[in-house]
């Protein structure tokens, strides 16, 4: 079977079969992939077209594709070395041309030095034809190097030695690209020499000069390079992996032109494209972290981290290879790319999985672990025409395997190689068109080391059911570097980068399988205001297939809703005749529509498609297009800046001595663009501005820019007017003004609203205070001062009511003693509250004094606020006022007193009116005349003595006394006097947890650790009160445990064993837990709690009756069997014949007393009710695994 290996086959099969870790569901997985890929193999049968075979002694590297001719023809470039390179050895350069008919020719092959690896090749010096540059091992004098040769002839353009001596374990990439940002282009290649000399240089292309080199320190680059914009700056950044040769010590490192490491993360090597669909490039990087766990990770173009896409557990060694991962679409209904990536070296060492995973983490498919070697590379591209590319995995073992990468299915595994396993880093699978056959190649180095080297050379595949793709494949530079099909550099900044154009990587791009539309609608203007222009659409109708004409080709509309309703025929028709198209030829046919006028700003969509009669071309190809009608009534934007809103208070006025000129900051102002936020700029006509304002004092005025007070400051599109009044508007008056409208040069226009304005000139005032100026006050009232200020059109500003705009002195004295509470929510009248609590005797005379207050006017930003001047009012004081104190209970504290009394102490310098007295318990208000409630006026002491449960257990009492007047009416300084209190009556809650207590419960020996539960919210547990008794016989602590698990619950625990108690079967315990809470007043309340259990008595292995008859009688139908700890604990009952054939088994559950005999017995019968024959039986009782019972019954009729 060409191309497809059955010995490959066999042997793949064989490993799924024979390994030891495979169980019988993984052999049967095995067989059924065997059989799948038979299955595919009758589908499609691909074939080595072409064995380029290397010299006896040569190395092939991985081979390259592009039209370095200029013919349309590509050619194949292959780079090599000899096995054994030192002081001899030989580099070849070849390349060859492979036509349909799988013939080849050499067009040269030149020695070049002691090795050569794969080269990048691109036409820079722009003559039609490419050049080829590689990284060479050079002869004389020795040391690595690049070059450049000429395509055609092989003759040298250029070398550049570094020396040193050679160094194969390493990549050796060439990457094309403008990195400087100077127009022209540079070689980037990795040189790694001697094993310790590690650097990147930056050669000028043409030149080969050396204008940049990199040295990356202790650890070598490899894989493939970047070199593009990754952070959107303009400027170029250059990526590339770098390791030390472990599998967690692999880098991404991102250079700046200058060669400044920007950034480095660990992992690699990269992969690049628009992941997250933002427009911008991500960074894809598989990382193995130190526990050797997998994770594919995207980073920006800063080197930040946006996500973790997935983890992959416990890898024992993975090393990401030359050409991982590949980013492709693979999954048709996500619109963002997916990732795929080979993990090496599972746990289950040596398989390999290969995974392709969704942006978000879904796995989208995943191979089945497979033994075929360590995978280096991975290419894709599409081969079946369904739109996805498929998988093509190149491993150590010099073999490369197919998976369909819509499904994930194994399609195929070349392995026509023969000879000694030998690992070569530099390989991957080139696919391109090679030999204009209109089908797709894959071109394959192998060296498979030993005596054999036959195999040694590249292999071309093919099959002529495989999609056609590009002709130019470019290691380090198709990709990334936009080389076009012939091999053309486009250069910073006008270049497409890779992910713009097709969004790949190591992914080959596909021709379409059939006519393929290329839409070009030209964007529609408009014509003038509420006018729009002509709508010009072309397309170009291609045939990219290369065999077949695209027979009677014609074009057809579509429209839907919207389009038929808005678009009219001006050129052109639905149905256009294009006639025959030739292989890989186009046209470009051109219409042009009428727009109705009223759908502007619309989008409008339409299907436009190509048919042909031809069936080996795709017949019918359909594209949608979108089209964005314009906007033609954009109007001017106007935006007023001074003042903000409409009816504003501004505070600028001819008191504002800060300003110089005559407007003193009541300017108007508005910034004009030329139209709206968006859309086409149209210029204003400026000539038409005029500003309309008249105000309380002066008549309508119309203002153009002739006059000096109007001003515009800007260009033909945008600026700002202002508007200098002069002379200035007073306090009080209201301005009203307008602009007039204003055109753009569509002769849109914008009519901007009228205005208002209120000047506002003067300060807050105070309009009320209290105490009034030359008032008397007593103490009382000391804390009820006050000032209430307003502003005569605007609100204060409540930030600017502040304590340290006041001053209160006494006799002439200022004091600090008193606290101010400011009432100020921006809505006037705002006031101040002051409390003096120190510092004033009968007879002072106080003053209070307040300033520096201002108005919240809407516009300060010129003139600042207008401020309130000092201002301040005097009262005279009047004697002191009496004094309330709590003299019991003390603030919340516990009483356990049923008839509790609540105390105060009232302090006077005169009389107290006891009628005035008014004293709240729990939010009802109690008089003197009520029972409880008693005046000494000796004593100067209020007590509430109410009777024994009047009080409520569990009650938290809030207490206040309201009112106590002295016989002038002045009542307590300090009211309401505040008490709080807690009355508890409950002693704590006690509650056996374990065992079930009670005459009723059994327990076993093993279950006799006694637990109990005390619950104390209030008064707290007083845990010295804590005792327990067993049968009487009280145990400390320790050896009982006591415990506070928080929240007013404590734990108490006694063990039987620490305690040096025995119990016996059968055995009533009691059990007796006594408790105290601790409150504050009067005696303790205290509980003892006393329960019992029983121990569970000792049961024998008994079957009774034996025998038994179940015959129906009533008499002994049933066995019974008793079995130990059958009151605590289940079991399983298993019953036998002769043979030891299982009958019947049952579930035995604990039993409460000996008369439950159901749960327990057996009546005859099997499991399926079948009654069983005379004879012997033999039963078994298992408990937790273990047999505890076993015996014979015999069974009668």
């Amino acid at each position: 079977m060409e191309g497809w290996s059955v010995t490959a086959l066999c042997y793949f099969f064989a490993n799924y079969m024979i390994t030891n870790h495979l169980g019988d569901f993984m052999r049967k997985r095995a067989v059924a992939f065997f059989l799948l890929i038979l299955a595919f193999s009758a589908l499609s049968v691909p074939r080595v077209e072409a064995f380029l075979q290397s010299r006896p002694d040569e190395i092939p590297y991985s081979p390259v594709v592009g039209d370095i001719t200029g013919d349309g023809h590509p050619e194949i470039v292959i780079a090599s070395r000899t096995v054994t390179v030192g002081t001899s050895g030989n580099g070849w350069l070849t390349v060859i041309r492979k036509y349909s008919d799988d013939t080849v020719d050499t067009l040269w092959t030149r020695r070049y030095g002691r090795a050569a690896f794969t080269p990048a090749i691109a036409d820079v010096d722009g003559d039609g034809h490419g050049e080829i540059y590689c990284v060479v091992y050079f002869d004389a004098p020795a040391g690595m190097g690049v070059m450049s040769v000429d395509g055609l002839t092989g003759d040298i353009n250029w070398i550049f030695n570094m020396g040193g001596s050679f160094y194969s374990n390493a990549g050796h990439e060439v990457l094309l690209a403008d990195f400087d940002g100077d127009g022209m282009v540079e070689v980037i290649a990795q040189l790694n020499r001697s094993g310790t000399l590690f650097d990147i240089v930056v050669l000028d292309a043409l030149s080969g000069a050396l204008e940049l080199t990199i040295n990356t320190g202790s650890k070598r680059s490899y894989a493939s390079m970047y070199c593009g914009d990754l952070t959107g700056d303009g400027n170029y950044e250059l990526i590339s992996s770098v390791t030390g040769g472990s599998a967690g010590d692999v880098e991404v490192v991102c250079w700046a032109p200058d060669g400044r490491v920007l950034w480095r993360v660990p992992g690699g090597p990269p992969g690049v494209a628009d992941m997250l669909l933002d427009g911008k490039p991500e960074i894809v990087v598989v990382w193995i972290d130190p526990s050797f766990n997998a994770h594919v990770l995207i980073y920006d173009g800063h080197g930040a981290l946006l996500r973790e896409v997935i983890s992959i557990d416990a890898v024992s060694t993975l090393f990401s290879h030359y050409e991982s991962p590949v980013i492709a679409n693979f999954d048709l209904f996500t619109p963002n790319p997916e990732i795929a990536f080979a993990v090496n070296h599972t746990p289950t060492s040596p398989e390999c999985i290969i995974t392709v995973v969704r942006v978000d983490g879904t796995i989208f498919w995943q191979t089945d672990p497979f033994t075929r070697g360590e995978i280096i590379s991975m290419s894709a591209a599409d081969l079946n025409c369904d739109g996805v590319v498929d998988l093509c995995s190149y491993n150590m073992a010099g073999e490369f395997i197919v998976f369909d990468g819509a499904t994930g299915d194994f399609w195929a595994m070349f392995d026509d190689f023969v000879g000694d396993y030998l690992p070569d880093p530099n390989r991957f699978v080139a696919i391109a068109d090679v030999d204009n056959d209109c089908h797709a190649e894959f071109l394959v180095s192998t060296y498979r080391g030993g005596l054999i080297t036959s195999n040694r050379g590249i292999y071309i595949y093919g099959s002529e059911e495989w999609n056609p793709v590009r002709r130019t494949w470019n290691t380090g530079s198709y990709y990334y570097t936009n080389i076009d099909d012939d091999l053309r550099m486009l250069t910073n900044p006008n270049a497409q980068t890779h992910w713009r154009v097709d969004n790949l990587w190591r992914a080959q791009r596909a021709i379409p399988c059939g006519l393929d539309i290329i839409p070009a609608p030209e964007p529609i203007v408009c014509a003038g205001c509420d006018s729009i222009g002509e709508f010009v659409f072309s397309a170009t109708i291609w045939n990219p297939t290369c065999e077949h004409t695209a027979y009677y080709t014609h074009a057809i509309f579509e429209f839907d809703s919207i389009a038929l309703n808005c678009l009219n025929f001006i050129e052109g028709q639905c149905t256009t005749e294009i006639g025959d198209l030739l292989p890989e030829t186009d046209t470009v046919l051109t219409w042009r529509f009428e727009l109705n006028p009223s759908c502007d700003s619309l989008d409008i969509s339409f299907v436009f498609h190509a048919t042909c009669l031809n069936s080996l071309v795709v017949a019918n190809r359909r594209v949608e297009v979108p089209v964005w009608t314009p906007r033609c009534d954009y109007r001017p934007t106007v935006v007023r800046v001074r003042p903000m809103e409409c009816g504003q208070v501004i505070s600028c006025g001819p008191s504002d001595t800060v300003f110089t000129t005559s407007s003193a900051g009541q300017e108007i102002i508005y910034n004009i663009s030329a139209d709206a936020l968006f859309g086409t700029s149209y210029p204003l006509i400026d000539t038409l501005i005029m500003l309309s304002v008249e105000s309380s004092t002066t008549p309508q005025e119309q203002i153009t820019l002739d006059d000096p007070r109007l001003i515009w400051d800007g260009d033909e599109f945008a600026g700002g007017l202002i508007f200098n009044p002069s002379p200035p508007y007073p306090h009080g008056d209201t301005v009203v003004f307008q602009l007039e409208p204003i055109y753009n040069a569509l002769f849109c226009m914008t009519a901007p609203e009228i205005c208002t304005i209120i000047i506002d000139d003067r300060p807050p005032d105070t309009i009320e205070v209290f105490p009034r100026h030359g008032d008397y006050a007593s103490y009382p009232m000391l804390s009820e001062v006050f000032a209430i200020m307003a502003d005569d059109f605007m609100n204060i500003e409540p930030s600017s009511i502040s304590p340290e705009n006041m001053l209160i002195s006494v006799n002439g004295t200022a004091i600090n003693q008193y606290h101010v509470e400011i009432r100020a929510d921006g809505i006037d009248p705002d006031t101040i509250f002051f409390d003096i609590f120190g510092g004033v005797l009968p007879g002072d005379t106080v003053d209070v004094c307040i300033w520096g207050m201002f108005d919240t006017s809407d516009d300060t930003s010129f003139c600042g606020p207008n401020v309130t001047p000092l201002t301040c009012w005097t009262f005279f004081m009047l004697s002191d006022e009496p004094v309330g104190f709590v003299v019991f209970p003390e603030p919340d504290n516990f009483s356990a007193c049923p008839d509790q009394e609540i105390v105060f102490e009232i302090t006077s310098e005169i009389e107290m009116n006891s009628a005035s007295f008014e004293l709240e318990i729990d939010a009802v208000v109690y008089d003197i005349g009520h029972e409880y409630l008693s005046w000494s006026e000796a004593e100067g002491i209020l007590r509430w003595s109410p009777d024994s449960g009047w009080w409520e257990s569990g009650r938290h009492t809030d207490v206040r006394l309201l009112r106590a007047e002295n016989r002038v009416g002045q009542n307590i300084a300090n009211a309401p006097v505040l008490i709080s209190f807690w009355l508890d009556f409950d002693p704590p809650e006690i509650e056996f947890t374990s065992p079930r207590l009670g005459l009723l419960h059994m327990v076993s020996q093993s279950e006799t650790r006694i637990t109990a539960s005390i619950y104390e919210p209030l008064s707290g547990l007083d845990i010295d009160s804590v005792r327990i008794w067993i049968d009487g016989e009280e145990f400390s602590f320790p050896p009982a445990q006591l415990a506070d698990e928080g929240d007013g619950y404590w734990s108490v625990t006694l063990d039987p064993i620490l305690a040096g108690i025995e119990f016996n079967a059968g055995d009533t315990v009691e059990v007796a837990l006594k408790a105290c809470d601790t409150p504050d007043y009067c005696d303790p309340n205290c509980w003892t709690r006393i329960d019992s259990f029983v121990i569970e008595p000792a049961i024998a292995c008994i079957a009774s009756p034996n025998p038994f008859t179940p015959d129906g009688d009533g008499v002994n139908d049933i066995v019974v069997f008793d079995y130990p700890r059958m009151f605590t604990l289940g079991g399983e009952l298993s019953v036998f014949d002769i043979r030891n054939r299982p009958v019947f088994s049952k579930s035995l559950s604990p039993i409460s007393d000996e008369g439950e005999v159901s749960g327990r017995s057996w009546d005859g019968r099997d499991n399926t009710g079948k009654p069983m024959p005379e004879g012997l039986y033999l039963y078994v009782i298992m408990q937790e695994g273990k047999v505890i019972c076993n015996g014979t019954v015999v069974l009668a009729r």
